[in-house]
């Protein structure tokens, strides 16, 4: 999600978007509200009577659906981070700070907004979460994807010095290691997909793909699409069926057990429609503006405040398993209802930022970063951290 501060620098500078890139993001996203509507309510659709909606309830709510728009942003931030030619820590640092501002501003916000309306106030923890919401991982993905950025420039020159022959062996490793999480049921390797390991993981394979490699054809991402989507969807019906015939609930409470933001399908799928991306090319305003904002709509929907008022009071996704015809149109639409208000939102906050913070963009960094550069001790370490990096 963060990859969209990556966009608009490059807009700034007069470069334009590729909208099939930003369209993907559009599409992350709206997989990523969905799958929220479903595991967000108090709805479980494995243990509802065996139907098509509930199969459909079961695959939006897995966490393959909502991985597929976590892997597609990073992807596409690793994708032109990998390819600058001059990593630092400043820049890093300074990348650190302008997705700060815009967690600050909705995490401060909302709990602004909580207080004056009085809705259930929010205890002692929510305060300092929403107060210190980069390191307290109020958002799972901006904590882990900061942390990531702290780790990026060294990271970059690393593999670059690594050579092609190392590059390629530390993939066939990481490979190996989602190759035996992906086949089985439970965490194994002490590995848990939703921190910033994943990210360097997926940095290293991507980074690799595309310093060494030829792009694959449409041809083969369609065919890594495809069989995503079948390695996905077959294990659900699978054991749905079996377990509802066999009278064994346990097979169906565990039916997406093979799902997952490391699992196999969802890598193959975000995969296929990330190389399809970077490959075509077209230009939409409309696309660009929404793509923009789809950091801010995952920063307002995914605030605990905020999803919970969505989802159970308001939307759940029971209505669509009991009713798909009537009470599952209107879930859909709250889904689009929330895309739609939650890109007016953040239209609004960039809006005020372009005429406030952003008028001159980063410059409190770059002041903060040069009186700290000023002592002594910190000149010695820029010059050594620098010519490390250049050698």
């Amino acid at each position: 999600m963060a990859s969209h501060m990556l966009h608009r620098a490059s807009h700034a500078k007069g470069k334009v978007r590729n909208s099939s890139i930003e369209l993907l993001r559009v599409i992350a996203m709206l997989l990523i509200v969905t799958q929220h509507s479903v595991v967000h309510s108090i709805c479980n659709p494995s243990t509802a009577p065996l139907s098509v909606p509930m199969l459909f309830a079961t695959m939006l709510g897995a966490d393959t659906t909502g991985s597929i728009g976590v892997l597609l942003f990073f992807g596409i931030s690793a994708w032109f981070l990998c390819n600058d030619g001059n990593p630092s820590v400043r820049s890093a640092l300074k990348r650190i700070w302008l997705v700060e501002r815009e967690m600050l501003f909705y995490a401060w916000g909302i709990l602004l907004l909580r207080i004056i309306l009085g809705h259930t106030p929010p205890n002692a923890s929510l305060v300092v979460y929403s107060l210190f919401p980069g390191i307290t991982g109020l958002w799972w993905y901006m904590t882990a994807y900061i942390i990531f950025l702290a780790f990026y420039p060294f990271l970059t020159v690393g593999l670059r010095r690594m050579g092609s022959s190392l590059h390629g062996g530390l993939c066939m490793i990481i490979m190996a290691i989602w190759g035996i999480y992906s086949i089985v049921p439970v965490d194994v390797l002490q590995f848990k997909a939703r921190n910033f390991m994943l990210f360097i993981f997926l940095y290293v394979l991507i980074s690799y793909y595309r310093w060494y490699m030829k792009l694959f054809s449409i041809r083969t991402s369609a065919i890594a699409f495809f069989a995503g989507v079948a390695l996905f969807t077959l294990p659900i019906l699978l054991l749905q069926v079996f377990g509802w015939v066999s009278h064994i609930n346990a097979l169906r409470l565990h039916s997406a057990a093979f799902a997952g933001a490391a699992k196999l399908p969802a890598i193959l799928i975000a995969f296929g429609m990330m190389n399809i991306g970077v490959q075509k090319h077209f230009q939409s305003v409309v696309v660009n503006k929404v793509a923009s904002t789809t950091l801010g709509i995952y920063l307002i929907h995914e605030d605990p405040f905020v999803k919970s008022i969505l989802w159970v009071h308001h939307s759940n996704a029971e209505s669509f398993i009991n009713d798909p015809w009537r009470d599952g149109l209107m879930v859909i639409g709250c889904i689009l209802a929330v895309y739609v208000v939650c890109f007016g939102i953040d239209w609004l906050r960039q809006a005020l930022f372009s005429f406030t913070v952003d008028r001159h963009k980063g410059a409190w960094f770059d002041k903060l970063w040069n009186k700290i550069s000023a002592s002594q001790n910190m000149r010695r370490f820029s010059a050594l951290v620098d010519d490390k990096m250049i050698q």
